[in-house]
């Protein structure tokens, strides 16, 4: 992968596929493939891969050869947007500003509070970030959390 100018990461079972977030991870642009894939928020999609949908598939190897000479400018952008957005260094931190975004049978959550964001993870103790998304989110979330973050910390 790492002598490509592109890796191909059409869908799987789902909607999308790992295949996206290993290239991203190798510095490698995503050639997404897939019709319905719904793209992350977090990252500006247009400057870090390219994007086909499943009707242009004949149309592939044209497509990558007009993006030849972005090939090593969105390789670098999707290296540094899997730093900055999907590294395990950084979910816990995704995890954070997500918190205020999460509904909760219609109620919005208040987000965490400026001490809490400065405190989380400078205390590096599992049993204190378990127990604020515990009481936040309720049990879900907090294995959800610590499955994220296992061998991390």
């Amino acid at each position: 992968m790492c002598a490509s100018h592109f890796s191909l990461c059409p869908r799987g079972k789902g909607l999308s596929s790992m295949r996206i977030f290993e290239s991203m991870r190798m510095g490698v642009a995503p050639v997404i493939l897939s019709d319905n894939w719904i793209p992350s928020s977090l990252v500006q999609w247009e400057h870090c891969s390219l994007r086909i949908r499943e009707r242009e598939l004949k149309n592939l190897h044209s497509i990558l050869v007009r993006n030849l000479d972005r090939s090593k400018e969105l390789g670098e952008a999707a290296r540094h947007a899997y730093e900055n957005c999907f590294a395990q260094a950084n979910i816990p931190r995704q995890l954070t500003r997500a918190l205020p975004k999460v509904s909760w049978k219609g109620k919005s959550l208040k987000g965490p509070s400026q001490s809490f964001h400065r405190n989380l993870f400078k205390r590096r103790t599992r049993g204190y970030r378990f127990a604020y998304y515990k009481a936040r989110m309720g049990n879900a979330a907090a294995r959800l959390h610590d499955f994220l973050t296992a061998g991390g910390s």
